[in-house]
């Protein structure tokens, strides 16, 4: 009797076991991606590479909601839809909706917006002149262009689309697996031009260093994009729980979140690496360098001692700020320009300083710089200062987006301001000096904190728009300008704290 007892009770288990194993399967969808920076791609920078991106992180967060997991796997384009159509996979991501695929495919409401534009080299330009998709196709076709396309890939205009599947044009077309080679056959002369997504077009020329190779055309196109379900294998009521995980992923703020993760570090950071920012960046740190080499002079330190006062200020609030949150590498490790601007600047101050007491005398440099106006030379360095405090700021505020500091409106401009003002604060704190003047009555980390506040603002209102490249590239130069005029009406009214006028206006009693 226990044995049949047993059987019984293990048979059980067995189809209990078997169901739950099938209701699983049956919350498992077959994805795929190919790579598309910074939507989908592998991430290498912690040693072990593991799949990222915006849609990626997406999906799993729409389906996640939607009770489903899905399993994504490497597959290009063409294949992708081919398995679609055949049922071999279930879903794809970043997929535009027309006649053709509707046949074989369902489609989610819109997740996100794709915006398009054309790429060529900058002396192209003028052969495509064009106010409109229409006529810059016109355009292409017109002067026998060659266009670079992706196999299978489903563009924002109809006139683009019409283009490529026309027979007599397949002779201009070049057709590949994704936009690194378009990119490559573009600096190569195998083509003339190439459509693409305006985020991954301006990340990979970022990242290839080409971006002074390649022109973006001022025309642009902008499309809904949707997850597309294969019919053989996913039914409407699916299609309906990922409509409504969707919904719920943008109520929830999770869609803000993790297009403010993915997409604007990189965007920043290619502003940051901008030829015209790296002077900026350069000239304010040599002014931090420099407050640091005359209060060597005037204190009599050594030449290692003028190092670290000359290093504080210029390197100290990143390394500060980077040691708080965990940033790996250490930005001051990652290039070695800052240090060795470090080391230059000590070293010619220093054989300045020992030829100017030698010879200065005879060769009439002493006589020449008492006619120098010193509150002169203070406002020139206290301006070069003013532009490095500008550039710190906007550097601070793109890391606590790199770092995923949350939340942004709090640490954006906690960290601006640890990377404008740490390093001056900590060269005071080394001194000993019992009057640092960011933390006593000077209106300096104040600036950093109020317009790293609104960089991290805008960052915030934006993730809620259409990602627009030109608005961050404003957006920063405004914070720069702004952060910039606010210092420098500071020095020339010398204005300071509020506060710390409030405490010298105390009576005696209360001090």
């Amino acid at each position: 009797m226990l044995r049949i007892l047993f059987k019984v009770s293990l048979g059980f288990i067995v189809v209990l076991l078997s169901s739950t194993s099938s209701l699983a399967g049956e919350k498992k969808l077959r994805g795929g991606w190919y790579l598309l920076e910074p939507f989908q791609y592998l991430d290498e920078s912690k040693g072990n590479e593991f799949l990222t991106g915006l849609d990626v992180e997406l999906q799993k967060a729409i389906a996640s909601k939607a009770g489903y997991d899905i399993e994504i796997g490497k597959v290009e384009w063409k294949q992708h839809q081919i398995d679609i159509k055949q049922g071999t996979r279930d879903v794809a991501g970043i997929a535009f909706r027309n006649k053709e695929r509707e046949a074989y495919a369902h489609f989610s409401i819109p997740y996100r917006d794709e915006t398009d534009g054309y790429y060529t080299r900058p002396g192209n330009l003028k052969n495509v002149e064009a106010d409109s998709v229409d006529g810059l196709v016109k355009k292409i076709d017109g002067q026998r262009l060659r266009l670079g396309a992706i196999h299978g890939y489903e563009y924002t205009d109809d006139a683009i689309n019409a283009f490529i599947r026309d027979p007599k044009n397949s002779p201009k077309l070049v057709f590949v697996n994704n936009d690194y080679q378009n990119f490559h056959n573009l600096l190569n002369d195998e083509i003339d031009g190439f459509f693409a997504d305006q985020i991954v077009a301006s990340t990979l020329a970022w990242r290839m260093g080409i971006r002074d190779k390649v022109k973006q055309h001022p025309v642009k196109i902008s499309k809904p994009l949707h997850l597309m379900f294969s019919k053989k294998t996913v039914s409407l009521d699916t299609v309906n729980e990922f409509n409504s995980a969707i919904e719920a992923v943008k109520e929830s703020g999770e869609y803000s979140r993790i297009n403010r993760n993915y997409i604007y570090p990189i965007l920043l950071s290619q502003t940051l690496d901008a030829n015209w920012f790296f002077i900026i960046d350069i000239i304010g740190t040599m002014a931090f360098i420099l407050s640091g080499l005359i209060l060597a002079y005037r204190h009599s330190y050594d030449i290692f001692g003028a190092f670290v006062l000359a290093s504080l200020p210029a390197v100290g609030g990143g390394i500060i700020r980077d040691l708080i949150t965990n940033r790996t590498p250490i930005g001051v490790l990652s290039s070695p320009v800052y240090i060795l601007l470090v080391a230059g600047m000590v070293m010619a101050g220093f054989i300045g300083i020992k030829f100017y007491q030698r010879y200065g005398e005879s060769l009439g440099f002493k006589k020449a710089l008492k006619n120098v106006s010193t509150h002169l030379l203070g406002f020139q360095i206290n301006t070069l200062d003013a532009l490095g405090l500008s550039a710190f700021v906007v550097t601070g505020v793109v890391v606590a987006l790199a770092t995923k500091s949350e939340p942004l409106w709090l640490w954006g401009p906690i960290l601006a301001t640890i990377t404008g003002a740490g390093g001056g604060i900590l060269r005071d704190v080394v001194r000993s000096e019992p009057n640092i003047g960011a933390l006593k009555g000077e209106l300096y980390p104040e600036i950093a904190f109020i317009w790293g506040l609104f960089l991290s603002c805008f960052i915030l209102w934006q993730t809620h728009q259409s990602v627009d490249l030109d608005n961050i590239l404003w957006a920063v130069i405004f914070t720069m300008a702004g952060c910039f005029a606010t210092r420098m009406v500071v020095i020339s009214l010398k204005l300071s704290s509020p506060l710390y006028k409030a405490k010298e206006s105390l009576p005696q009693s209360h001090k």
